[in-house]
Parts: C-alpha cells; structure tokens; sequence
C-alpha cells in the first residue's frame, strides 16, 4: 500500500532536476565550443579536454573539464541518452547531494584513470555516465535480498554491452570508462547510508578507497620528470613566445628522446607549419599518428594542410 500524505493523496515525487541541469550544461557546452571553436582542431584541448602535458604542466581543472565537452553532436547525443536513462534512477535512488558527488567524483576518477593509462586526447560524460552505472551495481549488491535477481538483467547487459564497445573500438577511451565505473562503486559505499554496518568498519573502509584514490591523483600528476618532458614543457613556452627555431630544436630533442609522445611530433608539424614547410609538417603529422592512430587534431592539421 503506498504512504498518503494527511490530505489523502500520494507524497509528490521529487524531480530529479540535477539530471536535467547536467543535461543542459553539456548541451550549453556542446554548442559554445562547437560555434566559437568551429574550424580550430585545437578547440577541444582550448576548452578544456583531457590532454596529459597541460594537466602535467599545472592545468589540473582538466581533470574534471572534459566530462562537459563532447567530440560531435552524436557524442552529445549518445552520452545524453545514457545519462537521461541512468541520471533519473540514480538520483531518485541516492538523493541530489548524493548523485551529484557520485557523479562528479567518477567522471574525475575516470580522467585521472585514463591519465595513469592513456596518452589519448580525452572529452565526454561517458566516464561519469559509468559511475551512474556503478551506483546502480552498489545499490542492487546492498538490496539483492529485497529486490531480487531480476534487477541484474536490467544493469548487467547495458554495462558489459558498453564496456565491450569500448574494447573493440579503439576511439573509446575505455580506461576512463572503467575508471569512472570503479569511481561510482567506490564513491557510492561512501556516501550511501548503512545503517546495518557498523561504523567503524565503514569510516575504515571509506579511508581505504580516499587513500587509493589520492595516491592515484598524485600518481597521475607527478609522472617521470625525464628530459624528453622538460624538453616538450620548453618547447611550448618557445613557440607561445614565437621563438620557431628554439622549439623546433626542443620539440625535435623530445621526440628523439621519446618517440613515443605523439603530441611532441604534432607541436613539431605546427611550427613547421607555420614557418612556411608543410611537407615537413606532413611527416611530422604522419609520425604521430603512427604512434597515436586516434589523435584527432593530427588528424585535422593533415586535412588542413592537404592530406597525405
């Protein structure tokens, strides 16, 4: 039977209008970037996405940034229909302070994962939307006596479908994926309320996960400070100071050093780009994206200056 409120009619139920505010921040977002950014294939990293060398280099608020950017309107689309989907039960289930801080702590995790374990340009909710997906896991793990096993058909194959996309399609950055659904559990034991549990044993445990989850912060943020790194660090300077010849020099050193920073070769076919060599800048595009298939503004500088 369900509870009546004194004058006989069933108590409101609360809107979820965190989801919705969510929503419409990303579709706010989408659309500045896309208008003001539109023919810049700089304008993601601009606004905000998730790119090692700058959060390294101090720009830590990229660690939260990029789960408000989309790569395309069908990215938006696709990330909007899974958070309308997961927001609303998540939100109804744990209460607006509690979704908002699942939500926020697993897209930051899912950035911090991605950092540990991908060099890839980085943007999209999707890190976040996981940790949705976590909440819901936690949630049916605490109630699995109540609710029974038919709940687990309804999280079970959306989960394990999306982490499998991610697997075989090399443009998802399923780190961030598995980051933020590792984010969602952790974060959801934290702040859910247990009355059956004692709290000695929850405050231990919640320590635990805050311990792991700071190493890794700190982990992600100080990686090895080897030469080919101060080198990148001093080509950029060079080049925003217009001084072409010394961040060749360094960004040349870099790549050399390691060859496998791709955004070193990229930073490379920009300052040949604009002193007037674009076969040059070609080759240092077509190494990049030999050791980074997906980097996207490689791609787009290539498409710019002509393609192969």
């Amino acid at each position: 039977m369900s509870e009546l409120t004194e004058g006989g009619a069933p108590p409101a139920r609360p809107r979820p209008y965190l989801t919705y505010t969510i929503l419409a921040v990303n579709v706010v977002v989408w659309a500045v970037t896309d208008i003001l950014g539109r023919g810049d294939p700089n304008a993601l990293i601009r606004f905000g996405a998730k790119y090692d060398v700058l959060i390294w280099s101090g720009q830590y608020w990229r660690l939260i940034t990029p789960i408000f950017l989309h790569a395309g309107l069908i990215h938006l689309l696709l990330n909007s229909y899974a958070l309308y989907s997961l927001g609303i039960g998540v939100e109804l289930l744990y209460g607006r302070t509690r979704f908002l801080v699942i939500y926020l702590v697993a897209g930051l995790i899912s950035t911090v994962t991605s950092l540990i374990f991908s060099s890839s340009l980085s943007v999209g909710a999707s890190g976040a939307i996981f940790g949705l997906f976590g909440a819901f896991v936690y949630f049916a793990l605490v109630n699995r006596r109540r609710i029974g096993p038919g709940v687990w058909s309804a999280i079970l194959p959306p989960l394990l479908i999306n982490l499998g996309f991610g697997l075989v399609n090399p443009g998802i950055d399923n780190y961030a994926h598995v980051g933020g659904l590792l984010g969602g559990l952790g974060m959801s034991y934290i702040v859910a309320p247990r009355a059956a549990e004692k709290p000695w044993r929850k405050a231990l445990t919640s320590a635990v996960i805050a311990a792991a989850f700071i190493g890794a912060v700190a982990f992600s943020l100080h990686p090895p400070r080897s030469k080919w790194f101060y080198d990148f660090m001093a080509g950029n300077k060079a080049a925003e100071a217009g001084d072409y010849q010394t961040a060749e020099g360094l960004y040349k050193a870099s790549a050399a050093a390691n060859p496998e920073n791709a955004a070193a070769h990229y930073n490379l076919a920009i300052v040949y780009a604009r002193t007037g060599r674009p076969d040059l800048a070609k080759a240092s595009l077509k190494q990049a994206l030999a050791v980074n298939p997906d980097y996207q503004p490689a791609k787009d500088l290539l498409n710019q200056l002509g393609g192969p």
